[in-house]
């Protein structure tokens, strides 16, 4: 990764939260420091009381539209976006956590296997709960 990519990821590790659907930023934030160099990477917002009830009242308030086919066509768009992006993702994994690259490449993998798996468990609805060893990578 050139230094050209490297500094516009950094910028693009100033995020905001999603709340009903909208980005929600804060006037607090929240640095983001990788634990071997101590250099901040990034910030989140520190969000107040009031926008994490909201964030909660807004899960409890959401009555799903889309369906079943639809949620696991979402989910596959996501698994090949995460996929097209993969070394991207994993630098910010690795400059967030302190982790090789190629062990955050791995866990990038990892990632989007496990939405693969919801994917198609998503056509099959039951009320059940999937364990998370569901992909056959393991974690470490």
């Amino acid at each position: 990764m050139n230094d050209a990519s490297a500094t516009k990821l950094k910028l693009e590790l100033d995020l905001k939260n999603l709340i009903a659907g909208n980005w929600v930023d804060s006037d607090q934030r929240i640095e983001v420091t990788n634990p071997y160099t101590n250099e901040v990477v990034g910030t989140v917002p520190r969000m107040s009381l009031d926008q994490v009830k909201k964030a909660i009242d807004a899960i409890y308030e959401y009555e799903p539209t889309l369906t079943a086919h639809e949620r696991s066509e979402i989910l596959k768009g996501t698994a090949a976006e995460i996929t097209a992006r993969k070394d991207e993702l994993a630098y910010g994994i690795s400059l967030e956590s302190g982790m090789s690259i190629k062990d955050s490449t791995k866990e990038v993998g990892r990632g989007v296997n496990l939405i693969n798996v919801a994917a198609e468990e998503a056509k099959r609805i039951m009320g059940e709960q999937l364990p998370s060893d569901v992909d056959s990578s393991g974690a470490d």
